[in-house]
């Protein structure tokens, strides 16, 4: 019993003790064996470890070793995370759907077609990523391919970040609601489920998902572990988007005057928001991979 419930074969220990007293020296018990921090001090650790199966505990350090991965690469990818969070077109979408006939419903619809459609390509990304990480057999060429991707990706938003600004100063006297907000007036649930989805791949968010995929590729995670983080990155990218969901049903009254005030300032300023948010996020990634490549 002693054994399983340390991990310590006492009878090998005990009878290696014999074994040295008749070499000349000196036996010692259990005890004293234990009498220092596992045992360490006694003997060097490649004496003692054929007796002591520390191997059990090694499979609760390697979970600690996991969770912390998945830690680090969250806390890696809080900054993209933001960006994906701070979206005024899919947020002016969401409004519409709010203020549209049976808007608390449809809503629901559309806060899962933009989870979805944050989960799934990153996911994908990541694993293929993943995969090919482990085909190539090492992490020295997918680090250099990474710094390259996460520097072309902070120049795709820095083009998206001056044609915004440059849309916003030409349409700053008459700006029109788009198209698609009008159809979401009158959409189905499954309209609003694919519109929702749709928007939210938009050009601010693509090249973010495909930078926090490839920095999920490059973590020590498994499948299933790979799953919860693209989870938690999804669930932050949504939280604008599901809190007025949340709200509408809590205060409906209340809220419904707040979008409608809200719908008509996002419709106007939309594009300069978007090229804030473009502009912080690629100097954070050309920055990032300057640094990582000195």
């Amino acid at each position: 019993m002693a054994y399983f419930a340390t991990g310590v074969d006492f009878r090998a220990i005990n009878k290696w003790s014999d074994s040295t007293q008749s070499k000349g020296v000196a036996r010692f018990s259990v005890s004293e064996f234990f009498s220092f921090k596992r045992g360490i001090s006694l003997y060097n650790q490649d004496r003692i470890y054929p007796f002591c199966h520390s191997q059990v505990e090694r499979p609760s350090r390697r979970g600690e070793g996991k969770s912390r991965s998945m830690i680090q690469a969250i806390r890696g990818t809080l900054p993209i995370i933001t960006a994906v969070m701070i979206s005024p077109i899919p947020l002016a979408g969401l409004i519409v759907v709010l203020t549209s006939k049976k808007g608390p419903v449809k809503s629901l619809a559309y806060g899962m077609g933009f989870f979805v459609a944050l989960w799934l390509p990153t996911f994908l990304l990541a694993f293929a990523g993943k995969r090919t990480i482990a085909f190539s057999g090492g992490s020295g060429a997918s680090s250099s391919w990474s710094i390259v991707i996460h520097a072309a990706m902070g120049v795709i938003l820095l083009v998206v970040a001056i044609v915004a600004f440059r849309k916003h100063l030409r349409n700053r006297s008459s700006a029109a609601e788009p198209r698609w907000m009008k159809t979401l007036d009158s959409a189905s649930m499954l309209v609003v489920f694919a519109l929702g989805g749709v928007i939210t791949l938009n050009p601010k968010n693509v090249p973010l998902l495909i930078s926090a995929a490839v920095d999920y590729a490059q973590a020590s995670l498994s499948t299933v572990q790979l799953a919860i983080v693209v989870t938690v990155f999804a669930a932050g990218g949504s939280l604008l988007i599901f809190l007025p969901i949340v709200l509408v049903h809590l205060a409906r009254n209340a809220s419904a005057k707040l979008f409608h005030k809200m719908r008509p300032w996002l419709v106007a300023h939309n594009a300069l928001v978007l090229a804030v948010i473009c502009l912080v996020a690629a100097v954070a990634m050309l920055g990032g991979a300057l640094s990582a490549s000195f």
